[in-house]
């Protein structure tokens, strides 16, 4: 039977908090399919494993929604922060399907950091604000893997999207396909001073919605080769340090 879990907080903030120090240990993990509903309140899910995922959501093929209204612009509604230092493949972040939907002000922050040879970040969650901001930070490991849609999209709990959309990794790698469709900014940095390797914008099967309404490649420090390979159309400035 598909393992279920589902916590509903009527409002009320939903905090899950997690450490492991065993062999293949995580610091929180979701098996299989989850949801999570906090109404107006705040979802905030922190674990930190010595020798495996920090934090895990859907793992064994599941999926798992995350809905929260709470949180302010500077608030996130829904917040995870996962960390591995382990030297292995383990990653701070991981997840399989489903998405993160901030349906009031608040947005989505998602922290991962690693210490082994795999991505402090690798998940497939779509990611979806109403208007805060949605923020995936990659420290260390070999940086940020991601897969979905950041934003809106149709058929979930965000159809419209003015979120600011900012990605930070010393790498990233497109797993299939990424979406971004909103009004609000697109960043794509590094976490530290410089990307690992030189970046060719755009990415392949990495699709910019007509609403992006501006787009920052690298930050101030930034060393690394930045190339624009073909034409790039925003609707507002573009910006490109590196």
């Amino acid at each position: 039977a598909t393992t279920t879990t589902a916590l509903y907080s009527g409002g009320g903030d939903i905090v899950l908090r997690g450490k492991s120090t065993y062999a293949s240990g995580l610091g929180v993990n979701q098996n299989g399919v989850g949801s999570f509903k906090a109404g107006d309140g705040t979802v905030s899910i922190a674990g930190t494993a010595s020798a495996g995922h920090g934090v895990e959501l859907a793992s064994y093929g599941g999926s798992v929604t995350i809905t929260a209204g709470g949180g302010d612009a500077t608030h996130a509604a829904i917040t995870v922060s996962g960390t591995s230092t382990s030297t292995g493949g383990y990653s701070g972040f991981q997840s399989n399907t489903g998405s993160m939907q901030a349906t009031g002000t608040g947005g989505i922050s998602v922290t991962g950091s690693a210490s082994g040879t795999y991505y402090a970040v690798n998940t497939a969650l779509d990611m979806l604000a109403a208007s805060g901001p949605i923020e995936l930070t990659a420290a260390g490991g070999t940086g940020l893997r991601y897969m979905g849609t950041l934003g809106q999209k149709a058929g979930t709990g965000v159809l419209a999207s003015t979120s600011a959309v900012t990605l930070t990794g010393n790498a990233l790698a497109v797993n299939t396909g990424i979406v971004v469709d909103t009004t609000g900014s697109l960043t794509v940095q590094p976490q530290g001073t410089s990307f690992t390797s030189a970046l060719n914008w755009p990415l392949a099967n990495f699709t910019l919605g007509a609403g992006v309404s501006g787009l920052t490649l690298g930050k101030s420090g930034n060393t690394a080769n930045i190339t624009l390979g073909s034409a790039t159309t925003i609707a507002g400035p573009i910006t490109v340090q590196g």
